[in-house]
């Protein structure tokens, strides 16, 4: 496990916490309220994906596992 993580980080009024399976609707809401902006900055790939796409869940487990590799830092604000 990576030293330090699971952390929270806050600076007054601003908090940085781990990704929730419990933050879904928050995020799919904002996806879809910011989704002309973000849409340029969506990763992509060179080749079709194949396969369904990860659920909220999996995605979560994967940026935690990542973490605790110390290879990603996923917070929430």
């Amino acid at each position: 496990m990576a030293p330090g993580w699971p952390a929270v980080l806050t600076e007054g009024d601003v908090r940085l916490r781990p990704m929730r399976r419990s933050d879904q609707r928050a995020w799919m809401n904002l996806r879809a309220v910011n989704a002309g902006w973000l849409e340029p900055w969506d990763a992509t790939s060179p080749v079709p994906v194949q396969g369904p796409r990860p659920t909220f869940g999996q995605f979560v487990r994967s940026l935690s596992a990542q973490a605790r590799e110390g290879s990603a830092l996923p917070f929430a604000v």
